[in-house]
């Protein structure tokens, strides 16, 4: 449940129970008190009535007017009538507020000679108020007071203590932080206390990774640099005057600066995709022609490598894709590079090309040395390498499978790495289609 909806429920409900404490307390007033009132003054008013009438059976009509008179209270209306209900005499004006009014009869010789009739206030709206305001609103206000104070308390254990502990945690060094599994609330301070976690997992992820980028590049550059010092410094001794020995070194700095010149080139690459900042315009294209003519070079010629390639098609002809070319080829050329490098001798590639509802499906499989199962989802992490010496030897930086994954993904697609039944290493890339 949301905080928002939370609060309103919280008011809602307050609301609801001050109106109900309300009038609640203003029936039991009305029960109790008030209604007691009004029979105690109406047994007053009946027994002075009784008493008048009593005393007035034995006098003269002026007798009994001053009688009444000497008796009528504040407030109070007396009217003497005679038998046949006409007025004789009254005290002052009838009440403007609450009226009640008793009867009694002046009996003399068993007949009826005057009617006396008592018209009484028995309390005002402002007395009525006053009275239920001493008796009951006191307890009123204390059960608000009472129900804000609940209010508050809940206030502060659903949102002020859980920001204040998020606050704490957030002036502290985030690298740092230990994140441990925990419940999250299902409301917004949970969601918030939930992305905060995820930033701090993503941060601590990142400087990982930025520490693992830093000895990566000082590793891959410190090796060609050595190298090249090394030779350097024998030629620049003068010992070395065999021609022969002399291009070898002026070969291997070149070769070794070429390699320093394609380590900081694949940085530079990795840091464009990781920042978003490589443009890439896409356009529609025939998928088996496009596939075709993107692998046609490597079904005949591989520089001297003796390798061989076996190409399956099962695309219809109308089959679409949209796709970057100088991406994709850079993603093949990754693929097929890492093949030369770490796969058999000979070397053996099978590419299947098929395609199902809404995908185009690419494996490439080939020979050489398996990869641990549990290490296949790692293959495209940044700088990740199986072999820290096979990869020194081989020249890999770590970032090649890393590359392919973000240029795959920016195409809609996925890519992963699998052990396939027939060769020892697959890759199996998806693309979305446009139409087939």
């Amino acid at each position: 449940m949301s905080i928002r909806l939370k609060l309103s429920l919280s008011f809602i409900l307050l609301f609801l129970l001050v109106v109900g404490l309300l009038l609640a307390s203003f029936f039991f007033f009305y029960r109790g008190d008030y209604r007691d009132g009004l029979v105690a003054d109406r047994e007053h008013y009946e027994a002075l009535a009784a008493d008048l009438v009593k005393q007035a059976a034995s006098l003269e009509e002026a007798d009994i007017i001053a009688l009444l008179a000497a008796q009528t209270e504040n407030g109070d209306q007396m009217l003497l009538l005679d038998s046949n209900n006409q007025l004789i005499w009254s005290s002052g004006e009838a009440p403007l507020s609450t009226r009640l009014s008793v009867k009694d009869f002046v009996i003399r010789d068993d007949k009826v000679r005057y009617a006396l009739r008592i018209n009484y206030n028995f309390h005002s709206r402002n007395q009525v108020i006053e009275d239920y305001i001493f008796q009951y609103l006191w307890l009123i206000i204390l059960l608000i007071i009472a129900l804000f104070m609940s209010i508050a308390y809940f206030l502060h254990r659903s949102i002020t203590y859980p920001l204040s502990v998020l606050h704490d945690r957030m002036i502290q060094d985030p690298l740092q932080i230990k994140i441990q599994a925990r419940h999250y609330r299902n409301d917004e301070i949970g969601e918030l206390e939930k992305r905060y976690d995820d930033m701090l997992v993503r941060l601590q992820s990142s400087d990982r990774e930025q520490q693992t980028m830093l000895a990566a590049i000082s590793h891959d550059l410190r090796t060609p640099l050595t190298s090249i010092a090394s030779y350097t410094d024998r030629l620049a001794s003068g010992k070395i005057t065999n021609a022969e020995k002399i291009n070898h070194y002026y070969a291997v700095i070149h070769q070794k600066s070429e390699d320093i010149r394609l380590l900081i080139d694949q940085f530079q690459e990795a840091a464009q995709i990781i920042h978003h900042d490589h443009t890439m315009n896409f356009e529609v294209v025939t998928a088996a022609r496009f596939w075709q003519s993107l692998l046609n070079p490597y079904l005949s010629d591989w520089d001297d490598v003796d390798a061989s390639m076996d190409y399956n098609s099962h695309l219809s002809d109308t089959a679409q894709i949209q796709v970057n070319k100088p991406a994709l080829q850079r993603v093949i050329g990754n693929i097929l590079c890492n093949a030369v490098k770490y796969g058999g001798h000979p070397l053996f590639v099978d590419v299947h090309l098929f395609q199902t509802k809404h995908w185009l499906v690419l494996k490439i499989e080939n020979n050489g040395q398996p990869v641990p199962g549990e290490q296949l989802p790692l293959l495209f992490d940044r700088f990740y390498r199986i072999e820290a010496s096979r990869s020194k030897e081989k020249g890999g930086s770590g970032l090649g499978l890393y590359i392919c994954r973000e240029l795959i993904t920016r195409h809609g697609g996925s890519i992963r790495a699998y052990q396939p039944t027939r060769y020892d290493f697959g890759i199996e890339i998806q693309l979305p289609l446009i139409s087939s």
